[in-house]
């Protein structure tokens, strides 16, 4: 039971991610600004952005912002690898 909350808060986090880098071309994001924007704590922003570069979907730059790869559809097949990453974190 409480791995399906919790699978199930970051699958929302992930999908509040997915959204804005979807509707906003060219968002850049640090993991700070990302916590700010979507009010998460600074830990749960960063290790949530890692797992998505890990997964393919988004590039870090060298500055540290996070951006999402273009022509690369969107993956849903990294949901076990978010929540490992983000239960570390």
């Amino acid at each position: 039971m409480v791995m399906t909350a919790v699978r199930t808060l970051v699958d929302c986090d992930v999908r509040r991610i997915e959204a804005e880098y979807l509707d906003v071309p060219g968002l850049k994001l640090t993991a700070a600004q990302a916590s700010r924007f979507w009010q998460f704590d600074p830990e749960r922003s960063e290790a949530l952005l890692e797992a998505l570069v890990e997964a393919g979907a988004l590039y870090r730059a060298r500055d540290g912002s996070y951006l999402l790869l273009t022509g690369t559809p969107w993956p849903r097949a990294w949901a076990d690898q978010i929540l490992q990453r983000c239960r570390r974190a």
